[in-house]
C-alpha cells in the first residue's frame, strides 16, 4: 500500500474556509451535478454505484488531511496529483484480496477522479487545470485479461439448456441474445417490452442505453427470434406481446419466490453465465461474439460496427488478444518433433 504523507503546514489549513468551486459552489453539489451527468450518459446503476464510492473514498482520504477535492489555493494540482498517486493504488482495508492493486484498477480509479474533474473545469468550477493529469499511469495491456469461449463449445453448453421449463427458456434466450449481439450486460439487462419489436418472424432490437450514449439496434436472426419469443410467451403467458406494457421488463427472476418477477440484475446475468457458460464474467459473452463473427467471415469493419467501437484500431486490438492463442502451425510443429496424436 502506498503512504500518504499528511500535509500539516498552515498555507494547507487556511484553505479549509475556500472549499468551494472558483463560482463558489459547494463540492457537495458539484459532486451531485457530476454524478446526476453521468447517470445520464451511462444509465448504469453499476458504473454510478462505481463512481459514487471512488469520488467518496478519494475525498475522504483528502478530508483525513484537512484538504478537499478542490480549493482555492497554491499547490492545489501537485497535491491532488500526489493524493491520486497513492489513491489508486491502495487496497482497501475491507478487500478480500491482498496484494498489490491490479494496473487496471489504479487506471479505472484515476479515470474516474480525471471525469470529476473535467466536468468542473467544463462547468468553469475549476480554471487550474485536470490534477490528474500530473498523475504517472501504469501501462495496462490492452485487453489482456479478454478470453472468449470457442463456437463448438458455446453450441454444445446451450444444447444442454431445457428451453421448455421457465427458467430453462429464460437463460436460453438470455444467452443467445448476449452471444449473437455482442451487446454489453448493461444494455441487455436494461431492455424492456418497447425497446422489442416484432417484424415477420424476426424481432428488431433497440438498445437506448449504450455506451457514449447512443441507440444502437440489431435485427435477431429468425432462430434467436424464436427462442426469445418462446421465452417470451411463458414469461407472459402467452399474451401477445403488443399488449404488453411497455416498461415490462425482458428479464426477470423466476427462481427465488421472494424476487419472483421482479427484474434480473447483473448479478443474476453473471449467475447465468456461471451456470452455463462456466464463468461469471458476463463480458465473456461479447469477446465470444467478436470471435464467432471472425469464424463466421466478418471483416474487421463488420465486427467493429457490431461492437460499436469508435475505432478500428480498438477493434484491431481487441481482436488480436482474442485470437493470439490460435498457431495456425501448431500440429505442424508438433509432427516435426516426433509428437504424433495417437
Amino acid at each position: 500500500m502506498a503512504d500518504i504523507v499528511p500535509y500539516n503546514d498552515n498555507q494547507f489549513l487556511e484553505t479549509r474556509a475556500h472549499f468551494t468551486s472558483e463560482r463558489g459552489v459547494s463540492i457537495d453539489a458539484l459532486i451531485a451535478a457530476w454524478l446526476h451527468a453521468k447517470e445520464q450518459r451511462s444509465h448504469s446503476a453499476k458504473t454510478q454505484q462505481a463512481y459514487r464510492e471512488a469520488i467518496g473514498a478519494f475525498r475522504d482520504i483528502l478530508r483525513e488531511h484537512g484538504l478537499d477535492l478542490i480549493w482555492q489555493g497554491e499547490n492545489f494540482v501537485p497535491t491532488i496529483a500526489d493524493f491520486a498517486q497513492a489513491f489508486a493504488s491502495m487496497r482497501s482495508e475491507h478487500s478480500r484480496r491482498r496484494g498489490p492493486v491490479s494496473p487496471a484498477t489504479q487506471n479505472q480509479r484515476l479515470a474516474v477522479l480525471s471525469s470529476f474533474y473535467l466536468y468542473a473545469i467544463k462547468r468553469q468550477h475549476l480554471k487550474t487545470g485536470n490534477p490528474i493529469d500530473a498523475v504517472d499511469r501504469p501501462k495496462v495491456q490492452a485487453y489482456a485479461q479478454a478470453q472468449a469461449i470457442e463456437h463448438d463449445e458455446l453450441r454444445a453448453r446451450l444444447d444442454e439448456i431445457d428451453p421448455r421449463t421457465k427458467q430453462g427458456a429464460r437463460d436460453l434466450a438470455l444467452l443467445t441474445v448476449l452471444l449473437s449481439t455482442g451487446r454489453r450486460v448493461s444494455e441487455v439487462a436494461s431492455l424492456r417490452r418497447k425497446h422489442l419489436h416484432l417484424s415477420g418472424k424476426t424481432i428488431k432490437i433497440t438498445f437506448e442505453h449504450t455506451k457514449g450514449g447512443e441507440v444502437m439496434r440489431d435485427t435477431l436472426s429468425v432462430a434467436v427470434s424464436k427462442i426469445l419469443l418462446n421465452w417470451l410467451n411463458l414469461l407472459y403467458e402467452g399474451q401477445a406481446l403488443k399488449d404488453v406494457p411497455d416498461d415490462a421488463a425482458i428479464w426477470v427472476n423466476v427462481h427465488h419466490e421472494s424476487r419472483y418477477g421482479q427484474p434480473l440484475g447483473y448479478h443474476g446475468v453473471a449467475g447465468v453465465c456461471l451456470h452455463y457458460l462456466g464463468t461469471s464474467k458476463v463480458h465473456t459473452t461479447r469477446h465470444s461474439f467478436a470471435v464467432v463473427m471472425e469464424v463466421a467471415g466478418a471483416k474487421l469493419t463488420d465486427i467493429q460496427k457490431r461492437l460499436g467501437h469508435k475505432n478500428p484500431a480498438t477493434t484491431g486490438v481487441y481482436m488480436a488478444q482474442l485470437t493470439q492463442d490460435r498457431n495456425p502451425y501448431a500440429d505442424k510443429v508438433a509432427s516435426l518433433l516426433g509428437l504424433e496424436d495417437e
